[in-house]
């Protein structure tokens, strides 16, 4: 049981949302192989991922086809939520702050809240 061999083992897995494996998606990182266990990382696309059991599980059923059900399995999870986007350049020119207004559903007055809380920012002041 080496690196590449769990590597191969987990190329099997999509990631659901993204429909592509999770080895070239490079998601996977810190394989470490002890005996008939192994552990790794999952590096999610975010913390809050509803469908990391399922990755979980997927990831458990792979290695234990590729090998064996008596191998051990450790996922850890991490997300990356520091991605430079950006080229390291100022994405908003002197800007300090921003207020963002969202719902999960329409009509609860996203836009009432935000007219409102950017004439307050401009009474006090602050550039809108």
């Amino acid at each position: 049981m080496t690196q590449q061999d769990i590597l191969q083992a987990l190329s099997h897995v999509q990631e659901p949302d993204l429909r592509k494996d999770l080895v070239s998606l490079g998601m996977v990182k810190d394989i470490v192989i002890e005996k008939s266990a192994v552990s790794f990382t999952i590096v999610l696309t975010t913390p809050a991922c509803p469908l990391k059991e399922l990755i979980r599980r997927d990831c458990e059923n792979a290695i234990h086809e590729y090998f064996d059900a008596s191998v051990a399995v450790l996922i850890k999870f991490t997300a990356n939520t520091s991605t430079n986007r950006h080229d390291g350049q100022m994405l908003l020119a002197k800007v300090k702050n921003i207020i963002a207004v969202v719902s999960g559903k329409g009509g609860v007055g996203k836009t009432s809240v935000a007219a409102a809380t950017g004439l307050r920012c401009a009474e006090l002041g602050y550039k809108t």
